[in-house]
């Protein structure tokens, strides 16, 4: 295999799993489109930063260095983006699917349909799981799609296992039209609940870590920096000038803090926030 057959094997590849980011994440842009635009926009963001370090360091080469790094770093993000949303949007339908399927089985136990089942279900849910619901319902009501297309349908758009096994009882419950199966449901509510509470723990334990760590990026190597900056210059040929100084201290610190704020709010499990 060559080197081009390698590339459009790779270049495949990278759309294929990009594709399906961000159908997973609610985006009904392709690939492709989404690519260009998020290179055009890290283009623009390395561009700016470039002249803006040139305008305070009168330094083309240190400029243009500094200003490929934040290129390079600003495409890696746009571009995992659609996975970290499909992650986030499986998140926010997890936290509240439980209570959901608890519901839609003492409705199916007492005797109502299904279908009038889930639409009083969506209607009710307002949030990620019950827009999604409202969704596939309506194309229920259109006509062109059946009630176990539309759910699996919905499982595919996801990146939730849990979500995905629930449809499918669903659907399977419409199909063979057995109320006994309720009882599944139930206990993947409880399984879910299961997991939610391990995760409540296991965030319990690491918050003291994840305070440490904002405390230290806040507020300690910030003194640490002005300290080594006022008494080093008295000992050391420190180049630092007063820009640099207060660019540092006014724009990459706080860049560093909401970044740390960002990562403790990824690692926050959504049945918490």
């Amino acid at each position: 295999m060559n080197l081009h057959e390698e590339k459009e094997k790779y270049s495949e590849k990278f759309f294929t799993a990009l594709e399906k980011d961000l159908a997973e994440s609610g985006s009904k842009e392709s690939a492709q489109i989404f690519f260009r635009r998020t290179l055009k926009n890290a283009a623009f963001a390395g561009l700016f930063t470039f002249l803006a370090l040139v305008l305070f360091l009168d330094d083309i080469v240190a400029g243009l260095i500094v200003a490929g790094l934040f290129f390079a770093v600003i495409l890696v993000f746009l571009l995992y983006r659609p996975r970290q949303k499909k992650k986030q949007k499986a998140m926010e339908i997890e936290k509240d699917l439980p209570f959901f399927l608890m519901s839609l089985g003492v409705q199916l136990n007492v005797g109502v349909p299904l279908k009038n089942a889930l639409e009083k279900g969506a209607e009710k849910e307002r949030n990620a799981l019950g827009k999604e619901l409202r969704s596939a319902m309506k194309k229920i009501d259109s006509g062109g799609v059946s009630l176990p297309a539309a759910l699996l349908s919905l499982g595919k758009k996801t990146d939730s296992l849990m979500l995905k096994r629930a449809l499918s009882q669903v659907a399977g419950i419409y199909r063979q039209g057995k109320q006994a199966q309720t009882e599944t449901l139930r206990s993947l509510a409880r399984e879910q609940l299961s997991i939610q509470k391990a995760q409540g723990r296991e965030f319990n334990g690491k918050i003291a870590f994840y305070s440490l760590l904002f405390i230290a990026v806040s507020t300690v190597f910030p003194s640490l920096f002005q300290t080594f900056v006022m008494v080093g210059s008295g000992f050391m040929d420190l180049d630092f000038t007063a820009l640099e100084v207060i660019f540092i201290v006014t724009v990459l610190f706080p860049l560093f803090d909401i970044a740390v704020l960002l990562y403790i709010r990824s690692k926050t499990p959504a049945f918490l926030r």
